[in-house]
């Protein structure tokens, strides 16, 4: 038309669309046509638009052109140049993973929002996640635009010292991505250790010992993208950090000198006043239409009236009128007995018993718990049984070995057991002294469960005893009848074996489970023969077998091993001096010297298994104070499921600790818990495998793990069966139920480097089907990480988006994309995760990569098709990019246009 001149129009003007030819006001000539093409707004025919290939100049051909790859323009034919693909692979650096349960309405979703629902996850990790309150999303696009994502539960094994540290990765925007997130940590007894409670962007706690936790990263206003990570240090400020035992529903309180809004309670400015908020207002201050707060609302009331307080807390915190809020923490004396000797008995600290303490010394609110030592007697007069002896018996019935002058009787004193005159070895003495030495009472150490009581027992003299002797004192500790014609007043809790020998027997066996069916648990001391052969009655069904450790927590070189181990505890090692203490590493209780021909009280080291079983007695002891209806079924039950021990050896149990050592804390929280849920009812089949997830890392070939029924309905394995060539499953040491060991090994060969995933299905034969998730590194772990679904971008020179599309995983680990119908011309490719459904990636807490590296981005010269566009993505972090970056500022979240293979309308 005239005034209009044929010009080519890259796309400066009008926004993102092809170069094309255009009729235009400028002054610029017509290229490659002339002013004469002009008609209507384009330029003629081979020019611009075409309804055939033929109508195009040489080099272009006639496409359809629907403006979803460089911007919105009308759905029009027009010539270009012969159209592209780039393609790739994205691999996720090493040791990153992704909170399962992102905004990213594309990425694969598993909720992980209660504690049931834990993702597990390695302390070696770097996770990235995504959190927001309930109702403030709603002018949002996402996953929770509406219903929010308020809590992400973590379980993860952390190491004494190490920390938790949560940062906050939008907390400073004022915006609706604006978030205020904080962070819990719970022991696996759902007990809160301790939280971390700040408004700024990061949050962190540390712990004190190691073991399994649960992390919770809770939304407390907003919504934010999360960065977690453990290290060996703190990040952010501790003045917000929250640890220990508080009163619910309270807080100390100072209010601001200039604050103008005095309350009803607090009009003194000038001290420190307590707060109540237990009220119709502070119940609605903590919402539990959420499923993390309405599970803890459910089964752990206690722990949500702690949560509450503490988000109470922290409202105040945020109200300018206050200077000052606290919860109010509860104080108790730190039960560390000032007895003289017990800075010598290493082996309670070794198994948490001060922390135990803490919370029961074995007091019970009835009659007391009754420990029955079977064992040479006690010596009565010693000091440190005054107030812990009940009535016992003599039940030796052959005086030529009771050393006492007759048989059985009703004095259960020891009298030694020497063949001839000095030298008896007092072993009960020792025994009942790990078990209840009185406490604080100035007087050489003290016992496992100082406020427990000892039955004393008969049955070893000279040489030893009989197992008929030592079943009449079985009987009668458990309140049976028995030789003596005598009941004993009240029954024993627990009885305490620290004796045993080859052979079995069945009448022992019988006797056994008539003791049990009475309700007492018995232990009894693996044996001193290094060797695998079984002794009894530890090794009979019903028996607490115990092993023994030295003071580094390795087996003694002298305890039996083998499957009937159930538990370990000290016994110590007296070559050893491995604390510098200047004497062996014993185990140290009450003693008798005879050696100058008269009786002496005093204390000494032993070492053996016998040492061992009594430290697991006092610790079941503490258990029944807190627990009184805990039941042998109940105990045997907690004690598989790793909730008495530590962990040693191979993962899982193992035939040299067993289930591990034993640990006095996580004990008494056990029976804690059952106490408060009205005890163990019997249980269907429970299927416990351990791991529950199998990592089998670059230098390894096998990983072991083990099938457990920790129900009481009797149940097999009928198949554990597996898919992959690479792998293969053998039992190797199983039941006749095929429950127990098992090895999963792998053959690499002829396998690329890459990561291997897998499934292993174990049938029960009560109809279930347990899924066991396997992962397996053939090469480095270059490629170990993980992350949300990824976008790749095109990009032009100006690092404007172009366009985009969903990568697709791969078995192997790796994401595969594919950036078609792209005109030929000069880009950069970048990729990132979009957890927040902001529609931007590569923003602080997104994962994050460029080809070939972020911080030195490739300017394409795209004239043909290419798929070897191959780099890494890695987790971007609130830290300024290197000074070769192509973004020299601050971090610019770069926009994602409507992928071309979405499904979903973003």
């Amino acid at each position: 038309q005239p005034g209009l001149s044929c010009v080519t129009d890259v796309g400066g003007r009008y926004g993102f669309r092809p170069i094309v030819d255009v009729c235009e006001t400028s002054n610029v000539s017509a290229a490659p046509g002339s002013d004469s093409y002009c008609r209507n707004g384009t330029c003629g025919i081979g020019e611009g638009d075409c309804d055939s290939d033929v109508e195009c100049v040489s080099g272009l051909v006639c496409v359809k052109d629907v403006g979803s790859r460089y911007g919105f323009r009308a759905i029009v034919d027009v010539c270009e140049s012969p159209l592209l693909t780039l393609s790739g692979s994205i691999s996720v650096a090493a040791r990153k993973a992704v909170d399962s349960d992102v905004n990213d309405i594309f990425a694969d979703y598993r909720s992980n929002d209660v504690f049931v629902e834990a993702q597990s996850i390695g302390n070696n990790l770097t996770i990235n996640g995504y959190a927001s309150l309930t109702g403030s999303g709603e002018d949002t696009f996402g996953r929770f635009a509406l219903d929010g994502d308020v809590s992400d539960v973590y379980r993860v094994h952390l190491k004494a010292g190490q920390s938790v540290n949560l940062q906050v990765v939008d907390y400073d925007q004022r915006d609706l991505q604006s978030g205020d997130l904080d962070l819990f940590l719970y022991d696996l007894s759902r007990t809160f250790v301790s939280g971390s409670f700040s408004e700024g962007e990061f949050e962190s706690v540390t712990v004190s010992e190691e073991g399994d936790y649960l992390v919770v990263i809770d939304a407390f206003a907003g919504q934010s993208k999360y960065i977690l990570r453990f290290t060996t240090e703190t990040s952010g400020s501790t003045d917000r950090v929250i640890r220990g035992n508080f009163l619910p529903f309270e807080a100390i309180v100072k209010m601001r000198p200039d604050s103008r809004a005095a309350t009803a309670t607090h009009s003194n400015f000038q001290l420190v006043e307590l707060d109540s908020f237990e009220s119709a207002a502070s119940a609605r201050s903590l919402r539990t239409d959420t499923r993390f707060f309405a599970d803890l609302a459910q089964n752990q009331p206690e722990e949500y009236a702690r949560i509450k307080t503490l988000k109470q807390i922290k409202r105040m915190r945020l109200d300018s009128r206050y200077e000052l809020v606290e919860p109010n923490y509860l104080r108790q004396t730190h039960k560390v007995p000032v007895d003289p000797f017990y800075s010598r008995q290493w082996h309670y600290p070794a198994i948490n018993l001060p922390q135990a303490w803490d919370v029961t010394t074995g007091q019970s609110p009835d009659a007391g718990v009754i420990t029955a030592v079977l064992d040479t007697g006690v010596y009565l007069a010693h000091p440190d049984f005054f107030t812990r002896l009940v009535a016992g018996y003599d039940f030796i019935s052959n005086p030529a070995t009771s050393n006492d002058g007759d048989g059985i009787d009703a004095d259960p004193n020891d009298p030694g057991d020497a063949q001839r005159g000095a030298g008896s070895s007092w072993h009960g003495t020792h025994v009942a002294g790990t078990i209840a030495a009185q406490a604080n009472d100035g007087i050489g150490g003290v016992g496992v469960s100082w406020g427990a009581k000892i039955m004393p027992v008969r049955v070893l003299g000279k040489g030893g005893g009989s197992s008929y002797d030592i079943l009449q004192g079985l009987r009668f500790a458990a309140g049976l009848p028995n030789d003596s014609g005598t009941l004993p007043a009240q029954a024993a809790d627990i009885i305490n074996l620290s004796l045993g020998g080859t052979g079995f027997s069945q009448a022992a066996q019988e006797v056994i489970r008539e003791v049990r069916d009475q309700g007492v648990i018995v232990v009894a001391s693996a044996g001193n023969e290094n060797s695998s052969e079984r002794q009894y009655p530890a090794s009979y069904e019903g028996v607490v077998s115990v092993s023994a450790t030295d003071l580094a927590n390795a087996r003694a070189p002298y305890a039996s091993f083998g499957r009937a181990v159930d538990i370990a505890a000290p016994g110590g090692d007296l070559r050893a001096d491995l604390n510098r203490d200047g004497v062996g590493d014993g185990i140290l209780s009450s003693m008798i010297d005879d050696s100058q021909g008269r009786i002496r009280t005093t204390h000494t080291y032993y070492q053996g298994t016998s040492m061992a079983a009594p430290h697991v007695t006092g610790v079941f002891a503490l258990m029944k104070a807190v627990f009184p209806a805990l039941t042998p079924a109940g105990l045997d039950r907690l004690l598989a499921a790793g909730e008495l021990t530590d962990d040693l050896g191979a993962p899982g149990r193992d035939d040299l600790f067993g289930e591990g050592i034993v640990n006095a804390r996580k004990a008494v929280s056990a029976a804690r818990l059952g106490n408060e849920s009205g005890g163990f009812e019997p249980l269907p089949a429970i299927i416990d495998i351990n791991p529950q997830e199998i990592l089998i890392e670059a230098f390894e070939t096998s990983r072991s793990f083990t099938i457990r029924n920790l129900g009481d309905e009797v149940v097999s394995v009928v198949a554990v069966t597996e898919s992959e060539a690479w792998l293969d499953i053998e039992p190797v040491a199983t039941d006749a139920n095929g429950l127990g060991g098992y090895l999963a090994t792998v053959n690499r060969t002829g396998l690329v480097d890459a990561i291997y995933n897998t499934v292993l299905r174990v049938e029960i034969s009560n109809g279930t089907t347990i899924s066991i998730p396997l992962s397996m590194l053939a090469g480095s772990d270059d490629s170990m990480g993980s992350s949300s679904v990824i976008y790749a971008i095109l990009l032009n020179e100006a690092l404007e988006s172009l366009d985009s599309t969903i990568a697709t995983l791969n078995e192997d680990g790796t994401w595969k994309f594919s950036l078609d119908n792209i005109l030929p011309g000069r880009y950069f490719i970048l990729a990132g995760s979009d957890i927040d459904s902001d529609f931007a990636t590569c923003d602080f807490g997104e994962t994050c990569g460029g080809y070939p590296v972020l911080s030195q981005l490739l300017l394409l010269e795209v004239d043909k098709d290419r798929d070897d566009i191959n780099f890494v993505v890695d987790i971007i972090f609130s830290e300024e990019l290197s000074s070769n970056s192509t973004q020299t500022d601050e971090r610019i979240a770069v926009p994602i246009p409507q992928p071309s293979n979405s499904t979903i309308s973003r």
